[in-house]
């Protein structure tokens, strides 16, 4: 049935909705710029259009290839340096002759880089305490890569478990490499460092040329 407006046929509704569905479909065809419209994926119609997006990907590829450069040359593993037993040795003993030269009694350990006890050695007249402090020492130096004696104004690593910041614990470090710790225990604070300076310089040369 039709609809008369001044006395002329009208469309009917069903088809005049028809027409305006169809008009604005092929307008929002025409607008269109996202990658997803009316149901379709857009693709680029013109030269400038596809000039455009090829830019676009060569931009982010070349922003992305310093990182990926960059990633290559990280390594996956870390090569670490540690004391053979023998050198750990004849760090304690260089270290327990000078002090019993000095007239001290005393106890001498080396650490490695990870804390952890390589040689030790004591003087069976000194006291059992120096069996502890020596070693908890050079654990302090090697865990923090420093001597004792420097951190004595750190009062926040008092509280910090194994560290004993008492003068005499110095860090193995030879030729910018960096080994562990070494400490003595029984003689002078003061004396206790010069002992295990002298446990470092009798493997000076050894570490510094890798002989």
């Amino acid at each position: 049935m039709d609809y008369t407006v001044g006395g002329a046929p009208s469309p009917t509704p069903a088809r005049y909705n028809h027409q305006i569905s169809s008009t604005c479909s092929a307008e929002l065809h025409s607008r269109c710029t996202h990658s997803k419209c009316c149901g379709k994926f857009f693709k680029p119609t013109t030269i400038e259009e596809q000039m455009k997006i090829k830019s676009l990907v060569s931009t982010i590829l070349l922003c992305c290839l310093p990182l990926l450069a960059f990633a290559e040359k990280i390594p996956a593993t870390m090569n670490l340096e540690a004391l053979a037993p023998h050198i750990a040795n004849k760090m304690v003993v260089a270290a327990l002759e000078d002090c019993t030269k000095r007239g001290y009694k005393v106890s001498a350990a080396v650490v490695g880089r990870d804390g952890n006890l390589m040689a030790f050695l004591r003087n069976p007249l000194s006291g059992p305490h120096t069996i502890e402090v020596s070693q908890k020492k050079a654990y302090s130096s090697a865990t923090l890569q420093a001597p004792t004696s420097s951190m004595k104004s750190r009062p926040d690593l008092n509280f910090a478990p194994g560290l004993l910041l008492i003068v005499g614990g110095l860090p193995i470090s030879v030729a910018g490499k960096f080994y562990g710790g070494i400490a003595v225990a029984g003689a002078l604070p003061e004396i206790d460092e010069e002992c295990a300076k002298t446990g470092i310089k009798a493997v000076e040369e050894i570490l510094e040329f890798g002989e």
